[in-house]
């Protein structure tokens, strides 16, 4: 207690912050090392520069067989607000799998997972708020619960503190694509047992879902109706669960031999992009993609626009819309050289490349690379991370494009993370201010852990900006009974806020200040003791650090 105490008093002395994300690429920051293998984690932001990761988690298995839920916030200082190694979603005896989570818009989260507690894999769902506590169900809700099985379920948020969530189910015999509403208190607001996204004969397989920008969704699918190779399909459902296109879905691509693993983003018109592999060469695969508008019509060329047939395959495709202009910027893994290497190209509204024909070179080494993932950052950016071999074993790597196709960091990416043996599975999320947090599965200590780490801007684990002017704030009464008043030298603006921490770091208040005002009244129910009182503001270019005691 005394080494944490002390490390606050000299964190206020300063009147600056470093915060806590650890500045070496080699040890970055646990989310979970509990005992036995954490895996599959996935990353949405808490919509205040920080982060929210789920994973499968098993700590109560030897055997990896039997996993449950997990989940941890991680503040956009590197500090974990949670419990240590994260609050159980899910823990129920059975088996729970594949989460994956949307925002809820209130700094919480909503988690759906594939979960066999009734014999079969049906889909439950749980949210938590901004402190990690759960708000329906313990062991979450059920979205479908039916015979035969529901597996690989999506999300996303509804808009409403709610989410949508799309599956693929087996009720029907074959694999049939089912989609939910799920309210904000956790009550179903479609079907009892979902709405039918496409239940056509033969096998629909591996979804993906967008927003449509009014409540409700749009979603592809490969499928294979016709009986003899996978073809790409969309729909969308409205806000009331309505199929708004053509019946059993809107033909994306149909071309001879198999076009497979479809990903979707908005076009931020109500429409969307949709991209995928294609061997319609017979060779190998290409990268291919489509507009659809809000109305279901094609708007690019027949069977879509070409992305990359670069020679060898071109798979693992990612693609983000989010904070690009009138376009779309994607990734992939090629294969044009002996080794698997990573690359992107943007295409416009029309359809057209806007940087070098099948794409450009993000990773740059002769060793195999992997597994990308791609998030705009705003300004027309992208951040892409992937694992990377350079080092003999798996280590994660990352790399920021403009619109120009212009790589903004250093030559071959940064190094996110080259700890002792395995990171796999990388994913990021925006920090808002053109950065991100990256979240990755991390052999270091033997099994399968959770880790975390943070690139700014620029490409660097901290920056300049980081090192703040303080900002002249006067606090009073201090003593204080709970109640206090703080006075700014200049008048407050939105994107200031307040943080109270207890003497372990963990935040015990918050709140907004009013904007246009130098003064602000605090009211806190805060038990007796010594608290830290943190005034920021969101690029985090002014801060103010202090002490308060609270008496009796």
């Amino acid at each position: 207690m005394k080494h944490i105490i002390l490390f606050f008093l000299l964190y206020i002395a300063k009147g600056i912050s470093y915060g806590q994300w650890n500045l070496s690429s080699s040890t970055n920051n646990a989310i979970c090392t509990d005992i036995n293998s954490q895996q599959e984690p996935r990353i949405i932001s808490d919509g205040n520069g920080g982060a929210i990761v789920c994973w499968t988690d098993f700590r109560t298995d030897t055997t990896n067989k039997i996993g449950d839920v997990y989940a941890q916030k991680i503040r956009s200082n590197g500090t974990v607000s949670w419990t240590l190694n994260g609050v159980s979603i899910c823990n129920q005896s059975a088996d729970q799998t594949a989460p994956v989570l949307a925002e809820d818009g209130q700094g919480g989260a909503i988690i759906t997972w594939q979960d066999i507690r009734n014999g079969n894999r049906d889909i439950y769902a749980q949210r938590i708020d901004s402190n990690g506590i759960a708000l329906w169900t313990n062991n979450g809700v059920a979205v479908a619960q039916k015979n035969m099985s529901q597996r690989s379920p999506r999300i996303l948020s509804d808009g409403n503190k709610g989410a949508i969530i799309v599956w693929e189910d087996s009720i029907n015999g074959a694999s049939d694509i089912y989609i939910q509403k799920i309210n904000s208190n956790g009550s179903l607001a479609w079907n009892a047992n979902g709405v039918a996204v496409c239940n056509s004969i033969g096998v629909q397989i591996n979804t993906k879902v967008c927003s449509d920008g009014n409540g409700g969704a749009i979603v592809t699918w490969q499928d294979k109706r016709n009986g003899n190779d996978y073809d790409i399909y969309a729909q969308k459902i409205s806000s009331s669960g309505i199929d708004s296109w053509t019946t059993g879905g809107k033909p994306i691509c149909v071309r001879i031999n198999t076009q497979s693993n479809p990903k979707i983003e908005t076009d931020n018109a109500g429409g969307a992009y949709v991209i995928w592999q294609d061997k319609r060469g017979a060779i190998d695969f290409d990268i291919y993609c489509q507009h659809i508008n809000n109305s279901g019509i094609i708007l690019w060329a027949l069977n879509g626009a070409l992305v990359c047939n670069a020679i060898g395959s071109q798979s693992a495709v990612d693609a983000t819309s989010d904070g690009i202009t009138n376009g779309i910027i994607i990734t992939w893994k090629d294969g044009r050289t002996i080794n698997n290497h990573i690359y992107a190209q943007m295409l416009n509204s029309t359809g057209n490349e806007l940087w070098t024909s099948n794409g450009i070179n993000l990773s740059n080494s002769t060793y195999p690379q992997l597994n990308p993932n791609i998030v705009g950052v705003g300004n027309n950016e992208a951040v892409i991370t992937w694992q990377d071999s350079i080092s003999g074993a798996w280590d994660v790597y990352s790399q920021k494009i403009n619109a120009s196709g212009n790589v903004m960091w250093s030559n071959g990416g940064e190094c996110v993370s080259n700890a002792p043996s395995n990171q796999t599975s990388p994913k990021n999320v925006s920090t808002g201010n053109g950065g991100c947090i990256y979240a990755f599965q991390d052999k270091r200590n033997g099994n399968s852990d959770i880790y975390a780490w943070q690139l700014k801007s620029n490409g660097t684990p901290t920056s300049i900006s980081i090192i703040a002017d303080e900002y002249e704030i006067s606090i009073f009464p201090n003593p204080s009974n709970g109640s206090f008043y703080l006075s700014g030298d200049e008048e407050f603006a939105n994107n200031f806020s307040v943080n109270i921490l207890n003497n372990v770091g963990k935040i015990v208040y918050q709140t907004k200040l009013i904007s246009g005002s130098r003064n602000a009244t605090i009211e806190t129910n805060l038990e007796p003791g010594i608290y830290f009182v943190s005034v920021t503001n969101t690029d985090l270019k002014k801060r103010f650090n202090t002490k308060i005691i609270i008496n009796e």
